[in-house]
């Protein structure tokens, strides 16, 4: 938005159902901190969605999901001038390589997320970028940051 730029960090906790070998759903979790216009500023989402996997018996699954939610912002958060919690969709994929059968390891992760925030009379939609450790085969911890674009 006019090279308007707010760069964050935080956690991301996801956990994955799997209906069948390429079905399921993503509850997704995370919450995000950083400084804008010399504020401290935080964001929370929880979005749930489905999720589409390719597994070929190979250690390396690519998948794709489209999540809807909500997204809190703190006040001062691309200038609003109190806290507020708006809609939120994030449509997006990865690749979690398989390292034993309980642990896999979230190569990437990368979601667009579009929610209803105005930063200059234009919806703030930001990139997220995810990775880290899978623990448990339905189970996701990981590690992201939010760039706004």
């Amino acid at each position: 938005v006019g090279g308007a730029s707010v760069n964050m960090n935080g956690f991301h906790v996801s956990v994955r159902e799997n209906l069948n070998s390429w079905f399921g759903g993503d509850l997704d979790f995370s919450t995000n901190y950083g400084t804008e216009a010399g504020f401290n500023v935080n964001t929370q989402s929880i979005m749930y969605g489905p999720v589409f996997v390719y597994r070929k018996r190979s250690r390396v699954t690519p998948f794709g999901h489209v999540l809807l939610g909500a997204v809190r912002g703190s006040d001062g958060f691309v200038g609003i001038s109190k806290s507020a919690t708006k809609v939120g969709v994030a449509p997006g994929g990865g690749v979690d390589v398989k390292l034993s059968d309980m642990v896999s390891i979230r190569l990437v992760e990368a979601d667009y997320m579009m929610t209803r925030f105005r930063l200059r009379r234009h919806c703030l939609n930001v990139w997220q970028e995810i990775a880290g450790l899978l623990p448990f085969s339905n189970h996701t911890t990981s590690t992201s940051g939010l760039r706004a674009r």
